[in-house]
Parts: C-alpha cells; structure tokens; sequence
C-alpha cells in the first residue's frame, strides 16, 4: 500500500505544472524593484500623486491577469508576490490623500 498523500505537496506539484510560478515570481520581483520607497512619494503634490497612483494601479492590474492567487500552502515559501502586493498596497495608501485631492480640485465642488 502506499502511503497517504499529502494535499499541500500535491497541490504544492499541482501548481507548479499547471502555472508558470517562476515567470510569475520574476515579473512580482521587477515590479517590487521598480517601485519607489514611500518617502520618495509622501511628499509628491497631488497631480503628481494622481499620475503614480493611476501608474501603479495600472501595473498592479497586470497581475490580475497573470497571478492565479493560489493559497500560501501551495506557493514556494518565499513567494515574492505576498510581498509585492504589500508594497503595492503600502504605496497606494500613501498616495491616496494627495491623490484624492487632486480629483476634488479637477471635479470642483458640485453645481445645481
């Protein structure tokens, strides 16, 4: 008789074969690499925190695309995409007051 079969290591085999996690881990590296640190945009005026903020949503959607989002247990233990999502959601949030603004500014108050 065999032994019992492990669910996470055969999803873990599953994925592996069914995605391309490696081309997938590369593009979350070079998106990572190429976002700026917070403090490089905190201080950005709110035009120019619109433009990133449209920038890096833009390039996120990307990965709606290509990333499946597999569960934790069945990606490589040091998946770099929990990572980028994190760095993208970090820079968001820090754009998002200056952002905001700007679209205020751009929309004016509202007529009637």
């Amino acid at each position: 008789m065999h032994g019992a079969l492990d669910p996470v290591q055969d999803g873990s085999l599953l994925a592996a074969r069914v995605w391309d996690l490696e081309g997938i881990a590369a593009q979350h590296r070079r998106f990572e690499a190429g976002l700026p640190a917070v403090a490089e945009v905190a201080g950005a005026g709110p035009e120019q925190s619109y433009r990133d903020r449209t920038l890096l949503v833009h390039e996120w959607r990307r990965f709606l695309f290509r990333d499946p989002e597999l569960p934790r247990q069945v990606l490589p233990a040091d998946w770099p995409g929990h990572r980028s999502r994190e760095r993208f959601l970090e820079l968001a949030r820090a754009l998002a007051p200056a952002a905001d603004r700007y679209v205020d500014e751009v929309l004016g108050p509202p007529t009637g």
